[in-house]
């Protein structure tokens, strides 16, 4: 009996976006004023020099005649744990909360000599994913397995043991979107036009935003949204339009590197497969899962659609009335005849789960045409109208969490799990990634993920 094939994980890799260390130069934007980079090369044709005409002029962007480059830079050498976390919130609309991560460090340089500081991006990266023990093949390619910005440094240092501990957390896109200011759109269109205005230009918005986006086709069609000059973070406007629309979203990376980062990173450095995209995914048109998950050995798993089924650790089901809603109560967003916003509120109802489980309310802002509001409440009635047992959360080794064998499950991911041969369709809407470095007796890490998951049909 086995739980699969003879691999290992390969520890991951953390690296962040920093002026390359390497670099002889200081730049005015980039440079700690504390850092070991000289002004200038004094080997370098055309460097600074104060008393130059030419070469001398202080309003130039840099004060290295070619400004240092950008690079990702490998500090996983420190590292002794990793926390990785996303997940949806267990609201009726199902907005995301934002992405954390947190990285502990021994013994690690000075960041601000590196430099690392608040708002540098950082990614985590599976390094091959798989390899075959005995021929320590690489059998799939380096693959992000999470992404975003640093958001805190700490250092503690323990005078008896000389030893010093770093903490950094990170945030993902979510969080960034939450910073951001939007003052809604006047016109009305189809969802995703007003999607696509919210992350690119508006004239109410205050600060343009290039986030691609996958979907799936919102159920009964593509709905239209009114205008609305809703005041709030740039995140619940896109959980407006989402809940209109039928669908729910998050933030994953972005492999293919071809698409804009959120945000104002490092304008042209191309930081490529590090950056981000926004997925979309209506749970009731999610109908062939990109994951198989079983109880079973590995050897004894079969071939379920043509994939072969993934053995969790551990498994979590439960069930009961407390995701269960009965009422909608909710609000349409909308602009009034004098320019304002206004809110429009409604009630909406499921008759049978009312008689079933009585009044169990649930709150949604929209962003509906007027005579829409029954179709936007029935998406949130229609998903959480069931007290059947089911999964809500499963345990795997890290070699097992991945789409297809490679890929590291992302948020929203179809996933169907199988235990004492009942089937069950699921959506992931939270994954944990814990990886613990170990180095005594010989070096090693462990890495396990938790995934949380709600019901799909």
């Amino acid at each position: 009996m086995s739980d699969g094939p003879e691999y290992y994980d390969a520890p991951p890799r953390v690296e962040v976006w920093v002026m390359d260390p390497a670099a002889e130069g200081f730049r005015l934007d980039k440079t700690p004023l504390n850092s070991l980079n000289p002004l200038q090369a004094a080997h370098v044709a055309n460097a600074f020099t104060l008393d130059s005409r030419s070469n001398g002029r202080l309003n130039n962007d840099r004060l290295y005649p070619v400004g240092p480059g950008m690079v990702w830079l490998n500090i996983t050498q420190w590292i002794t744990s990793i926390r990785t976390s996303q997940s949806q919130q267990d609201t009726a609309d199902m907005a995301p909360d934002a992405g954390s991560c947190e990285i502990r460090f021994l013994n690690a340089p000075s960041f601000t000599t590196l430099p690392v500081y608040a708002g540098t991006p950082i990614r985590i990266i599976r390094t091959g994913a798989l390899k075959h023990y005995l021929t320590g093949e690489w059998l799939t390619e380096d693959e992000i397995a999470w992404c975003g910005h640093v958001e805190d440094i700490s250092e503690t240092w323990d005078k008896t043991t000389a030893r010093k501990t770093t903490t950094l957390t990170a945030v993902d896109g979510v969080a960034r979107l939450s910073d951001i200011t939007r003052y809604g759109r006047r016109g009305e269109g189809v969802w995703i036009g007003c999607l696509r205005d919210l992350l690119t230009s508006s004239p109410y918005a205050d600060l343009p935003i290039g986030l691609p986006f996958q979907r799936t086709p919102p159920p009964g069609g593509e709905p239209w949204c009114c205008g609305t000059v809703y005041e709030g973070p740039l995140s619940r406007h896109i959980s407006m339009v989402a809940a209109t629309a039928g669908l729910i979203w998050n933030i994953i990376p972005d492999p293919s590197g071809t698409t804009s980062d959120i945000g104002p990173v490092d304008p042209g450095a191309g930081i490529g497969e590090s950056r981000q995209r926004l997925r979309l995914v209506d749970p009731a048109t999610v109908r062939k899962p990109q994951v198989v998950l079983t109880d079973l050995p590995y050897d004894e798993a079969g071939i379920v659609d043509y994939r072969t089924p993934m053995p969790y650790t551990g498994i979590e089901i439960a069930g009961g009335t407390r995701a269960i809603t009965s009422v909608v109560e909710l609000t349409a967003h909308r602009i009034s005849d004098d320019g304002h916003d206004e809110s429009v509120n409604t009630t909406h109802a499921n008759p049978t789960a009312l008689e079933q489980w009585g009044v169990r309310t649930a709150r949604v802002d929209a962003v509906p045409m007027p005579g829409d509001e029954n179709r936007v409440a029935g998406y949130i009635l229609d998903r959480s109208a069931d007290a059947a047992a089911r999964p809500v959360s499963v345990t795997l080794h890290g070699r097992h969490a991945t789409e297809s064998g490679t890929s590291p499950i992302r948020m929203l991911t179809a996933v169907d799990v199988f235990r004492l041969g009942h089937r069950y369709r699921c959506l992931v809407v939270g994954v944990q990634n814990r990886w613990d470095i170990i180095t005594d007796p010989y070096p090693r890490h462990k890495h396990t993920v938790t995934l949380k998951l709600a019901r799909r049909a």
